[in-house]
């Protein structure tokens, strides 16, 4: 995988981004692949990670560094916080797209 494959989100399956963007946006509690990713369990996503997720995994770990406000994931607690939160809309309110990176749309 070249360093460009590692940021190209077009390979992240559309579920999975779509799921992201929900838990970023919302606080959507999201399933056990996704919150091991957020949460650095590496084996955990390893785990539970089916053949598309296992192969885009570079990309999904790039959107997560890249995309995703950093006190909404790398622990459980702050991703439980995020949740509980209500995600960017329930911390920021209406104007929440102001105030986090600019999300991609699953393609």
């Amino acid at each position: 995988m070249t360093y460009q494959d590692r940021h190209d989100y077009s390979r992240i399956p559309a579920l999975t981004l779509e799921t992201l963007n929900a838990y970023v946006e919302t606080g959507r509690p999201p399933g056990g692949f996704v919150f091991a990713v957020l949460t650095n369990d590496l084996m955990g996503a390893f785990a539970c990670a089916d053949p598309d997720n296992l192969d885009a995994l570079g990309p999904i770990t790039s959107y997560v560094y890249n995309r995703i406000p950093g006190i909404a994931w790398k622990t459980a607690e702050r991703v439980n916080e995020w949740i509980e939160g209500g995600g960017a809309r329930g911390r920021f309110g209406e104007d929440y797209a102001s105030q986090i990176p600019q999300l991609v749309e699953p393609s």
